[in-house]
């Protein structure tokens, strides 16, 4: 009986000993790698993440603009700073047929009007646009023999 006893306890010590390596927090925008690709285009967005919101086991990295004023093939916009000011005004060139969801409608973004605030939603796309390494995946970690306690 004892030793059954023993046992239980240790194998119970044993599997205690394993742990997932989790993190304790949510991620954030400091946990992000951006893609070169995206960077190219967009070379300040890592400065212009506000917080990442995860939908439907894809991540979205949100971001604020305010619209200044359109032109031919771009768009001069004013980014929310993580302080919650807004930052100096940067020329955009979105991708022809972009679209904004305001309410139920999708407007293109040509029709938006100066002063305009849009959240805007990168999409980390399976990494094409960003990757979380701290996500990753997890492992088994075993926890060092000192740290088993036996009875």
């Amino acid at each position: 009986m004892k030793k059954s006893i023993h046992l239980i306890k240790l194998a119970a010590a044993l599997a205690a000993g394993f742990s997932v390596n989790a993190t304790a927090h949510t991620p954030g925008c400091a946990d992000v790698v951006w893609s070169a690709e995206l960077l190219e285009s967009t070379p300040t967005i890592a400065n212009h993440c506000l917080e990442l919101i995860e939908r439907g086991g894809e991540w979205f990295a949100k971001i604020q603009v305010k619209i200044v004023r359109h032109g031919a093939n771009s768009t001069v916009v004013r980014y929310r700073e993580p302080d919650g000011s807004w930052g100096d005004p940067e020329r955009v060139y979105p991708q022809r047929g972009f679209k904004a969801e305001i309410g139920d409608e999708e407007v293109s973004i040509s029709k938006t009007v100066e002063g305009q605030e849009l959240n805007v939603y990168a999409s980390s796309q399976g990494g094409e646009n960003f990757t979380i390494p701290m996500l990753a995946g997890t492992e088994l970690v075993p926890v060092p023999a000192e740290d088993v306690v036996e009875e």
